[in-house]
C-alpha cells in the first residue's frame, strides 16, 4: 500500500528542507507533522497537561495496556519506524562496545544487550509482550543499562544506547500530546522540550564525533566539545525520509 499523499508530500518538504539547512536539521514539527500525516494515533494520556502536572500514572497505565492491544495501521507504522531507526544505529553501538574490556562490559550490562532490546521491541509491538511485561521487564532493563552505559562510556554509545530507551518509550506511551483537532500545536511543545522522539539521539549517534575519554563526554560540558560530522547529519535524514518511512509503512501492512 502506497504512503498517504500527505505523507509524500512532507517527505519531499522535509528532503528540501534538510539539504537547504546549514547544519542539515530536520526540526521537531516537521518531525511530527511526518508522524500525524500517518493518520490517528495514540496521542493522549488522562490527566496530561500543558507540563506534565496533574498525570495520573494508574489512569495512564489502564489506557496506554487497553492501547496496545488494539494498534492500528498508525501505530504499526511508527513503531516499525521506532525500531528501524534504532537499527540503523545498532553498528555504532557494536562498533564502540568492541573497544572496551570484557570484564567492563560484563560488568554493567548482563542485564539487557541491544540486540535484546531491539527484540523486546519488536515483540512489544507485535502482541508478543504485554504491556506490562514490556513496562516491568524491558523498559526497566534498558532504563538502567543506558544510565551505565552514559556515565562509563562515550557519547556516541550513550546516544546510541538512549535511540533504544526512547523507542521502548515510544511503543508503550504513544506519541506525545502535542496534538489536537486533527493538528500540530506548537504552543504545547517547546522545541527543545523533551519527548522521546527517537530520532534525536539517533542523529546524535550517528553524526556525533567524541574525542573526550570515555564517561567524560557525559559531563557540562565535557571536556572536549562533542564535534559533528554535517554530511553523516545530513545522509542519516535522507535515509530516514527516503528508506525509513517507506518501510515502516509496509511493515504496517503484514503486522495488523
Amino acid at each position: 500500500m502506497p504512503l498517504p499523499p500527505e505523507t509524500q508530500q512532507l517527505i519531499e518538504q522535509s528532503l528540501e528542507a534538510v539539504r537547504n539547512d546549514p547544519q542539515h536539521n530536520l526540526n521537531l514539527y516537521q518531525r511530527f507533522a511526518i508522524y500525524y500525516s500517518f493518520g490517528q494515533s495514540r496521542l493522549h494520556l488522562p490527566g496530561y497537561t500543558k507540563h506534565g502536572k496533574d498525570y495520573k500514572y494508574d489512569e495512564a497505565d489502564i489506557v496506554l495496556e487497553s492501547e496496545l492491544e488494539k494498534l492500528n495501521n498508525a501505530d504499526f507504522a511508527l513503531g516499525w519506524l521506532a525500531i528501524l531507526t534504532t537499527k540503523k544505529v545498532e553498528p555504532i553501538w557494536n562498533e564502540v562496545w568492541e573497544q572496551i574490556d570484557t570484564e567492563e562490559r560484563e560488568w554493567f550490562i548482563d542485564e539487557c544487550s541491544f540486540e535484546e532490546g531491539l527484540r523486546g521491541c519488536e515483540r512489544l509491538l507485535l502482541g508478543e509482550l504485554t504491556y506490562r511485561e514490556g513496562d516491568d521487564s524491558l523498559y526497566e532493563n534498558v532504563y538502567w543499562t543506558l544510565n551505565q552505559a552514559a556515565n562509563r562510556t562515550t557519547y556516541n554509545i550513550a546516544q546510541a544506547y538512549q535511540t533504544l530507551y526512547d523507542t521502548v518509550c515510544f511503543i508503550l506511551n504513544g506519541l506525545p500530546g502535542i496534538y489536537r483537532g486533527g493538528k500540530i500545536v506548537e504552543s504545547l511543545v517547546a522545541e527543545d522540550a523533551h519527548v522521546h522522539d527517537f530520532t534525536v539521539p539517533a542523529v546524535e549517534a550517528y553524526s556525533s564525533i567524541d574525542e573526550s575519554p570515555r564517561g567524560e563526554s557525559n559531563c557540562y560540558p565535557p571536556p572536549i566539545p562533542i564535534k559533528y560530522d554535517l554530511s553523516k547529519r545530513l545522509e542519516f535524514w535522507e535515509w530516514w525520509l527516503t528508506k525509513a518511512i517507506p518501510q515502516a509503512w509496509e511493515l504496517a501492512e503484514t503486522s495488523k
